[in-house]
């Protein structure tokens, strides 16, 4: 008689294995793994749904130094919270996890009600499984998860048949991690099931020969790991088409705007966008007729689950300031001296691209600015550091190219009319004496026919 290809085992088999893998190789030190408070525990579980653990910890840990505790992050701006959560993608998590915290303060005195999944569950943005996670993780009571890495490793232990988002099958898949949950080290075992499917049980090339499963795995007898759990069915993403306006003043700022609460990017800071051309041109012979056109940015696209977007980035450089930019809604962003506002990646993007351009190099105008410590004003910056060492950068920090431009006229007539040694180290001192005293805009010796200029 002929042995099955893999063994069957009893819920306590399954726990004795799993937790003993996990005494051995499971992960003890990730940064949510470090004072296991409900409120922590919550952050990292929204954090990691459809993300993965080494770009969630950068971002947790700078959530964390903000928003220390439930009460810091209820009393915060969504601006603020969707700004350090730009770059994780899928926003709503933000604008979710922002209102669960203001309703955990108001509504239950600043305590997670752990007492039961259903409870957990009723907060904007907490599901069954992350309840059950936070629960069995921070205080040890007997809850079920069921999220993608435990989703995995059951459909393929069972050979469990279709993909786990039709009804049938995720009502299998919660009976299946039900059936294997124990009554006791529920946070070890929570911790050991996302364990073994993110580092072992993966969906790419699962880890067969060192899991403790591999004997037990009916996907694995069959050599079917990579058919289980059955994906998706696939779609054709729809083609979408955008123009971005990248408005900018004369100061280098460029003008964005607040998307809607709700939908694509809600509550995020964006360029102004357009269907095509037409629409855009219409809109700045309304709103900034005096506007100079530049030629358009190469396309710029960004794939969502159920669409991919192409964006042409449209530059516009604004002779005045017009009155639309100050309507509600909109503002004046610097990309070098970022705000803390939340940003789309593809905005994100554009805007790191319009801080790194050489204001000189021609195409698209972005100005950097310095108060001027001679004029007392925001004036365009030097473009470099015009001496060498720290006294080149201090004086690129606060000092425009203005001032600077009529000290080296300043100087150069100082040398030609007093007849200057520049060898003589006496010269080099005086010099550098005069140069701090016009930059201070005080008083210094006058070379003849030195005129100063109008302030």
């Amino acid at each position: 008689m002929m042995q099955p290809l893999f063994i069957e085992l009893t819920p306590q088999a399954f726990q004795a294995r799993l937790l003993d893998w996990f005494d051995r190789h499971g992960r003890t030190s990730l940064p949510w793994q470090q004072d296991k408070t409900p409120y922590r525990v919550w952050v990292s579980e929204i954090m990691l749904q459809q993300t993965q653990v080494a770009t969630v910890i950068p971002y947790f840990e700078r959530f964390m130094a903000r928003f220390p505790s439930v009460h810091d992050l209820a009393a915060a701006s969504q601006d603020e919270v969707l700004h350090l959560w730009t770059g994780l993608g899928y926003y709503a998590r933000a604008r979710n996890l922002h209102r669960a915290a203001q309703i955990v303060v108001e509504v239950h005195g600043g305590e997670f009600p752990v007492h039961s999944v259903e409870a957990m569950a009723e907060l904007p943005g907490i599901g069954r499984s992350t309840a059950g996670a936070i629960i069995a993780i921070t205080s040890g009571r007997r809850a079920v998860i069921l999220d993608g890495n435990v989703k995995r490793v059951l459909a393929r232990l069972h050979a469990v048949e279709g993909w786990p988002g039709r009804t049938a099958v995720a009502r299998e898949l919660w009976r299946l991690a039900e059936h294997y949950t124990p009554d006791e080290r529920l946070a070890d075992y929570t911790q050991a099931m996302m364990d073994l499917g993110a580092t072992l049980c993966t969906r790419g090339k699962p880890s067969c020969l060192l899991c403790p499963f591999n004997d037990a795995c009916q996907a694995h007898a069959r050599g079917e790991e990579s058919r289980f759990p059955e994906p998706r069915p696939r779609k054709t993403l729809p083609e979408r088409h955008t123009r971005m306006l990248l408005l900018c003043d004369r100061e280098g700022r460029v003008m964005l705007e607040q998307r809607p609460a709700s939908g694509l990017w809600g509550g995020l800071w964006s360029f102004p966008q357009f269907d095509d051309d037409a629409v855009l041109d219409d809109w700045l012979a309304r709103h900034a007729p005096d506007a100079q056109r530049e030629p358009a940015w190469p396309t710029l696209s960004h794939t969502f689950s159920h669409f991919r977007l192409h964006i042409v980035p449209q530059p516009v450089r604004l002779v005045r300031k017009e009155a639309v930019v100050t309507e509600p809604g909109r503002l004046w962003y610097n990309p070098r001296k970022p705000a803390s506002v939340g940003l789309a990646v593809p905005v994100k993007t554009l805007l790191e691209k319009l801080a790194q351009l050489n204001p000189r190099s021609g195409g698209y105008l972005m100005v950097q600015t310095v108060f001027c410590r001679k004029y007392q004003q925001e004036l365009e910056a030097l473009p470099f550091p015009p001496l060498p060492g720290e006294k080149g950068q201090e004086i690129q920090r606060s000092v425009s190219r203005k001032a600077w431009e009529e000290w080296q006229a300043q100087q150069t007539r100082l040398i030609n009319e007093k007849h200057l040694n520049m060898l003589d180290p006496k010269t080099r001192e005086y010099l550098m004496d005069q140069m701090e005293r016009f930059l201070d805009n005080r008083e210094i010796d006058q070379a003849e026919g030195y005129v100063p200029p109008a302030q």
